[in-house]
């Protein structure tokens, strides 16, 4: 029973320590409840707070206008800069366009030419391809034409 003797006066004396010091943290509470209160009620402090009340809205003021005034430069120097761009990105395009028409029209003439020797050598081949398989009546034919072709007009 010693025990639980024992615990009620624990509990009772750490009850007690709690109420001395809430009571110490009330009679805080009273002298910062009096403080706040002259300070409340004091004019120069009042004062100081509606100008810097006022300062703080002229500031956010100033701060907008700033912000404003950035955006409209960032706007003023994003759109020309785009625009030149667009500008040698179009002067490219068409460099290369005029570029390559020019290419097309000067190797058109190559072009044409190696087509036709292209045609001339392929008949070639073939002709030389058709004497290698001929039988040798056949070659005898074509070598008697071959010499009945007409001699160039001398005069």
């Amino acid at each position: 029973m010693g025990n639980a003797i024992d615990a009620f006066r624990a509990q009772r004396e750490a009850a007690e320590q709690l109420k001395a010091q809430l009571s110490a943290l009330s009679e805080h509470l009273t002298g910062l409840h009096q403080q706040i209160a002259s300070l409340a009620l004091n004019e120069e402090l009042k004062t100081i707070l509606r100008d810097e009340q006022r300062w703080l809205a002229q500031a956010e003021n100033t701060i907008a206008a700033a912000r404003r005034w950035r955006e409209q430069e960032a706007y003023a120097f994003w759109w020309p800069l785009m625009w030149r761009w667009v500008v040698v990105c179009a002067f490219a395009l068409g460099s290369v366009a005029v570029a390559g028409a020019g290419y097309a029209w000067i190797s058109q003439p190559y072009a044409t030419e190696n087509a036709t020797l292209r045609s001339r050598a392929e008949l070639a081949d073939r002709i030389e391809r058709r004497l290698l398989t001929m039988t040798p009546a056949d070659r005898q034919q074509f070598e008697r034409l071959m010499r009945l072709t007409v001699p160039p007009n001398r005069q």
